[in-house]
């Protein structure tokens, strides 16, 4: 099997292990987010359970999807950089009752978190990072 590569908005390939730049949205706002690139490849959704799955190239009713049913999906691993410092890699610390805990000034306390994997489906908005 092939490893399925991509072109970014400026004309250069991606592939897994490419690093890219990326739009993140936080509430109201948009940042730059850096991530990895961990998986490519296209998505179907089943009319039958109304679910998004992954392409089957086996299947034939996977093959007869268009349009707004069928997607490209790009799956990307955040580093932890991004353009806002927006804690990527932090989150607000929370006590027992899931209520925010702050600090004796009144400032949120944040503690290191693990994100997953992100899928990006607005590929247009895709950056390769060149050396």
């Amino acid at each position: 099997m092939t490893t399925p590569t991509r072109t970014d908005w400026r004309g250069n390939p991606y592939t897994t292990g490419t690093t890219v730049l990326y739009a993140r949205r936080i509430s109201t706002s948009c940042e730059i987010a850096e991530g990895v690139v961990i998986d490519i490849y296209d998505a179907v959704r089943d009319a039958r359970t109304n679910r998004w799955a992954r392409a089957d190239p086996d299947n034939p009713n996977h093959q007869t999807i268009t349009g707004r049913d069928r997607e490209t999906r790009v799956i990307v691993q955040p580093t932890g950089r991004e353009s806002k410092n927006w804690r990527l890699n932090t989150r607000q610390a929370r006590n027992e009752n899931w209520i925010g805990v702050y600090d004796e000034h009144g400032s949120p306390i944040f503690e290191p978190v693990e994100h997953g994997p992100v899928a990006l489906t607005a590929l247009a908005n895709i950056t390769v990072i060149t050396p």
